[in-house]
This record gives C-alpha cells, sequence and structure tokens, in this order.
C-alpha cells in the first residue's frame, strides 16, 4: 500500500531481525507496522 510517510532506514541484527518478524507475525502486522507501533509506544511512554 502506497504512503506519503516519511521512510527510516537502520540496521540490526539478524537475530533482531528474525525476532521482530515473528513478533509481526504473532501480531498480524506488517514489520513495517509493527516498529512504527513500537516506536509510538516507545515514545508515548517517555512523554514525547
Amino acid at each position: 500500500m502506497p504512503t506519503d510517510n516519511p521512510k527510516i532506514c537502520t540496521y540490526v541484527t539478524p537475530d533482531l531481525k528474525e525476532r521482530l518478524e515473528k513478533l509481526a507475525q504473532d501480531e498480524q502486522r506488517t514489520l513495517s507496522n509493527l516498529l512504527a507501533y513500537l516506536l509510538t509506544e516507545a515514545l508515548e511512554r517517555r512523554g514525547r
């Protein structure tokens, strides 16, 4: 699905990528959607 949202690129270890992909699959999310959710959640916990 096309989006106008900006792109953020990062490097992670193969193990972390595998774990994130498994979590995304378990939650029926795309990896991108999971990462956006986790980042938003982390910022909200910090009051940002």
